[in-house]
């Protein structure tokens, strides 16, 4: 089964959780040009973003309400930058 890192994602995500690959895919294969993704806290909002980003091959913008959250995407993904 595809991992994160298979797709050159941070090595702290070991494996998908439920859904999580499956809802990155549709995203990456849609034709629509906006998404919004909600989810509780913890479900892996952020992973699917990055794994839906890696399998498009285009920069994406995310947009997060806190700058705790901020804070926490550009440390799981180093190569995210904080405006």
């Amino acid at each position: 089964m595809l991992t994160p890192v298979d797709l050159g994602l941070p090595s702290k995500f070991s494996r998908f959780r439920p859904g999580q690959l499956e809802a990155a895919i549709r995203v990456a294969h849609s034709k629509k040009k906006y998404f919004l993704l909600q989810g509780p806290v913890g479900c892996g909002k952020s992973l699917l973003a990055a794994t839906a980003q890696k399998i498009m091959g285009v920069p994406f913008t995310y947009l997060c309400s806190s700058r705790q959250l901020q804070t926490q995407i550009t440390g799981d993904f180093p190569y995210a930058v904080e405006l």
